[in-house]
């Protein structure tokens, strides 16, 4: 802020500010927006000036969240540091500050509940739903039929066949290819082919595309 204020004229401002307000997904802004607030409100309460804040002083904060314990995302920590301090950025590389940081992860970890893994998908769901038309329109079954029989085959993620057209599928010698035209790995869009043999059961994709 300050090198605008001195370098720059309002419009070069104006660019500079928007260029930095779009750096970081809103997500990512929003945390680190609820991080700040946190060692804000801290300083605050004892005094310290913002602009001299030191080190010792964000270790004694992250002790306070500890004792206190306050949460906060610490993986957002040294970024937002980094992010608010611009013209000081031997702040966040402080030895002991990161090394700090670092503990406090591994504790928070330690105490975070653990998630309940996600159960593997069964086939027999997918038999079942093949079997039995459920849906109120048979257009409706017959689609996911062949979209749930395809990503099961093909282990490919929902947004990548949300991608498929009509020409990205073909039929030759038994076997459907389809072109998968982006993919998280596919970062130039070349596209992928891949071919699905026949298997003539009620859950073969080749047979519910067709």
């Amino acid at each position: 802020q300050e090198r605008l204020e001195v370098d720059g004229s309002p419009s070069r401002r104006k660019e500079v500010q928007e260029l930095l307000g779009f750096a970081r997904a809103k997500s990512t802004n929003a945390v680190y927006q609820a991080t700040w607030l946190k060692l804000e409100n801290w300083m605050r309460e004892e005094q310290i000036n913002q602009e001299e804040v030191t080190a010792d002083e964000l270790v004694d904060f992250i002790r306070f969240c500890k004792s206190e314990e306050v949460s906060v995302n610490w993986n957002s920590f040294l970024p937002m540091i980094r992010l608010k301090f611009l013209q000081r950025p031997e702040l966040a590389e402080d030895p002991l500050l990161v090394e700090c940081v670092k503990g406090i992860k591994k504790i928070a970890s330690l105490t975070r509940e653990i998630m309940e893994q996600r159960l593997p998908f069964p086939s027999e769901a997918i038999q079942r739903y093949c079997a039995n038309n459920i849906e109120n329109s048979i257009w409706f079954w017959l689609r996911n039929k062949a979209i749930l029989t395809l990503a099961f085959r093909a282990m490919r993620r929902p947004c990548e066949l949300g991608y498929l057209k009509r020409k990205h599928i073909s039929f030759e010698g038994g076997y459907m290819h389809i072109c998968i035209p982006k993919s998280k790995t596919d970062q130039l869009r070349r596209g992928r082919w891949i071919p699905i043999d026949a298997t003539g059961g009620q859950t073969c994709p080749v047979r519910c595309m067709r």
